[in-house]
């Protein structure tokens, strides 16, 4: 019940969210940044533009002025009333658009001729990056062990996240990022030899990452980067097992990911990415609180062995204004767990006995969903 509980809440987040995305796509056709052909930036909002931006000395004094108003369509074009400065003095006139793309063709009637220009859809470059969200995911866990031992761990679980990226053109790369869940999962397995009962119940889960990567950003177009980048990450599960002799397991590891991501501005609101990385596992530990079941009995701590995973992820984003954004991102992770050494532990009911833990394989997917601030 708790672990449904949780995911109907979850659910229910990831879906108002989703909704508010969708519903802020209706909006004007022209809201964004616009660029001029001499480099200044026009924000349009509704039917009217301000002045945001300029590199040309003469017109920095209509900063955060209204410079466009009164967009209205006519049969397959639109006409705007636009704050022109011909010879020095300003005035309002008529102009007429054209959307050609991510372009507006203007047509300005200027001394009895019909002049030409355009506006480009833009943005102003904002390299910080901070997004949180929720995660629902499925878990599939299993030990390698021989039959008719088993041990198994599976189950839809919610989530969170939180990171922060620096990604701009032609220079250096960093995202720092972590996750966290606290949710069960499904267990099936079976009692340590020799007996090895059949075993069916509920395992207690706390899951921790942390991750840290640096990288370049390389301008591979004019809507799109490549970034290679290396890192490091940091794994905790803690697991506790249920059953007729309940007691938990901590597992701890560090990685290196080696992964390359490519960006692609889809229009002026919608952007799509792949990132790709493999996981290369050290310094893993596990400890065995045996002394939970058993007063008598030793807690224990082994080393596992190093093995390479690897993770895939499809972010989508939609920009619903300048610095806000809605993301959703479809992910897969397979990770390996390798066989620990051997270690002498006193056991429930006073027992020596050889332990190590098994070689494990983790299949992970989901999808998380949340929104980002740019700025």
């Amino acid at each position: 019940m708790k672990r449904a509980a949780q995911l109907i809440v979850v659910i229910l987040i990831i879906g108002g969210l989703v909704s508010n995305c969708l519903a802020q796509d209706e909006e004007n056709l022209f809201d964004g940044l616009w660029r001029t052909e001499r480099g200044s930036i026009v924000k349009m909002d509704g039917n009217q533009g301000v002045f945001v931006f300029t590199p040309v000395k003469s017109w920095k004094g209509y900063i955060n002025r209204v410079v466009i108003k009164n967009i209205r369509q006519k049969d397959d074009k639109w006409i705007a009333e636009e704050f022109i400065v011909p010879d020095g003095k300003g005035l309002w006139t008529e102009v007429e658009w054209e959307l050609q793309g991510n372009r507006i063709i203007r047509h300005v009637l200027f001394q009895g001729k019909s002049v030409a220009s355009y506006y480009e859809r833009t943005e102003l470059h904002r390299p910080h990056n901070v997004d949180f969200g929720f995660m629902s995911y499925h878990f599939d866990y299993e030990e390698d062990v021989p039959s008719p031992l088993k041990s198994k761990e599976e189950g839809w679980l919610p989530g969170f996240y939180l990171g922060y990226t620096y990604k701009k053109k032609d220079d250096l790369y960093t995202r720092l990022f972590m996750e966290y869940t606290n949710a069960d999962t499904d267990y099936d397995g079976t009692t340590q030899p020799p007996e090895a009962m059949p075993i069916v119940d509920t395992t207690d889960n706390v899951f921790f990452r942390l991750e840290w990567d640096v990288g370049y950003a390389f301008d591979s177009g004019e809507k799109s980067s490549l970034t290679p980048y290396i890192g490091y990450g940091y794994r905790y599960w803690k697991r506790g097992l249920g059953g007729p002799s309940p007691f938990d397991e901590e597992y701890t590891w560090h990685y290196f990911p080696v992964g390359i991501r490519a960006d692609f501005e889809l229009s002026g609101k919608w952007n799509i990415g792949a990132n790709v990385a493999m996981r290369f596992m050290f310094g893993g530990k596990m400890r065995a609180f045996l002394s939970q079941i058993d007063s008598s009995a030793s807690d224990f701590k082994v080393d596992l062995g190093d093995t390479t995973g690897w993770f895939a992820e499809i972010p989508v984003r939609y920009r619903f204004s300048d610095a806000w954004s809605c993301v959703g991102t479809p992910w897969y992770e397979y990770s390996e767990i390798g066989k620990s050494n051997q270690v002498y532990v006193i056991s429930p009911g006073n027992s020596l006995r050889l332990w190590h833990e098994p070689a494990s394989t983790t299949h992970q997917y989901g999808i998380n969903v949340g929104l980002a601030y740019s700025f």
